[in-house]
């Protein structure tokens, strides 16, 4: 993952949903271009693992949805449009996971 996020800022690429840490992995990418303000927001519901931000060790953040919540709220009221990923469980199957379904479900709820 260091290796990874070192070359990103070789090349001065952007990236959001991970970082060199906790803290940096929940960090939204903002942009603005020509009068647009974007906000890119991620995380990885898989939770837990080896490939997890932590306070001191790089990864992907795992996901907090209250914290998420809170975040896009607050993101919206400074005028950006929000734009939200998250990775889940990977199932070789075209239908829905019980664990997929509760975790959208959530999604619903804490739609505006």
């Amino acid at each position: 993952m260091l290796y990874t996020l070192n070359m990103y800022d070789q090349r001065d690429w952007e990236y959001y949903g991970g970082g060199y840490n906790r803290k940096d992995a929940r960090q939204a990418l903002l942009i603005e271009h020509n009068g647009n303000r974007l906000a890119f927001i991620g995380c990885n519901a898989k939770g837990g693992g080896y490939a997890t931000a932590s306070e001191t060790q790089p990864g992907a953040v795992a996901c907090d949805y209250d914290w998420m919540h809170k975040e896009i709220k607050r993101l919206v009221k400074d005028g950006y449009q929000v734009i939200v990923t998250f990775q889940h469980f990977e199932y070789y199957t075209y239908a829905a996971q019980p664990d997929q379904i509760r975790d959208f479900q959530v999604w619903l709820m804490l739609a505006p």
